[in-house]
């Protein structure tokens, strides 16, 4: 089983502009790929032009964690970006390049951690920005297989562990609903008349 160190922590919209507003242009790029991919932050650094394919607008990645290839889609957001990327940086091999040594970013966590004080954003990793993505297809309802498929994951066991958050703010919702109604009672309610006779015969009237 494929082991990831998985917690708690998702990037919120609001978090995730104050965040792309405060980082340098230098790393900027690569933090909106991993939001909108779910990259590792060693597949980002890998990434090679040649991986991506802008006519069938997908990002090969050639060996995963897992040991095997999977392709990511590219979305309208990051369709952009890369065009303008390729434009700038085109005749390297990599995607992103170290502008001082020439060759691939081995790590940006000092530039991340800079970013993250500026926009007052405490305890994220980078890894949550790939914790993000997953937990934010979960809540818009796609299929768990799709985001196993699309993170990496060995075992759909992982992928489960991506919707605990979700879970929580589910059961939240259903009990607003309770909250609401012993705040506002039905009329069959105030009438002094219920019985669980009542209660079946109005379920069945609601639906």
């Amino acid at each position: 089983m494929e082991k990831e160190n998985i917690r708690e922590r998702v990037l919120t919209e609001d978090e995730e502009e104050l965040l792309l507003e405060a980082d340098d242009s230098r790393i900027k790029p690569i933090l909106i790929v991993a939001l909108n991919t779910g990259m590792r932050k060693g597949e980002i650094f890998k990434l090679k032009w040649k991986d991506v394919d802008f006519e069938k607008r997908e990002i090969k990645i050639p060996m995963s964690k897992s040991g095997k290839e999977r392709r990511i889609p590219i979305n309208s957001i990051l369709i952009n970006l890369l065009y303008t990327l390729k434009a700038e940086n085109g005749q390297n091999e990599f995607v992103f390049t170290n502008l001082k040594t020439g060759k691939p970013y081995v790590d940006i966590k000092r530039s991340f951690d800079s970013a993250c004080k500026r926009a007052g954003i405490e305890n994220l990793r980078f890894h949550d920005l790939r914790h993000s993505f997953a937990t934010r297809l979960a809540r818009r309802g796609v299929d768990l297989v799709i985001v196993k498929e699309l993170m990496g994951h060995a075992s759909i066991v992982t992928t489960q562990r991506y919707l605990h958050s979700q879970a929580s703010e589910k059961a939240l919702a259903v009990e607003t609903l309770t909250k609401k109604q012993q705040k506002s009672p039905l009329p069959w309610q105030m009438n002094g008349k219920y019985s669980k006779s009542n209660a079946v015969s109005h379920s069945f009237v609601s639906g």
